[in-house]
């Protein structure tokens, strides 16, 4: 069987692949939101920055997933012998 043509493979690998990096990635940004002021305290001591930088910390928690998608999307666009120019 050619393999090269099989496009409900390659759909089905796309989005396999787009779950797992949703998953996973969706584990860690829980982490990263449960321990922010944790991870805040780590590189500052004053209680005004900390309170300001706990939600930023959440936002790029959030954005490490939307990022892990758009890769996993980028790398099916490129298998497809799409352009991202």
């Amino acid at each position: 069987r050619d393999r090269r043509n099989d496009h409900r493979d390659a759909a089905l690998a796309g989005w396999t692949g787009l779950t797992l990096s949703l998953v996973i990635l969706t584990g860690i940004a829980l982490a990263i939101d449960a321990a922010a002021m944790p991870i805040v305290s780590l590189y500052t001591d004053d209680p005004a920055l900390r309170r300001l930088a706990d939600p930023v910390v959440g936002f790029i928690a959030l954005v490490i997933v939307l990022d892990g998608g758009q890769g996993v999307m980028a790398g099916a666009v490129r298998g497809r012998g799409g352009h991202l120019d």
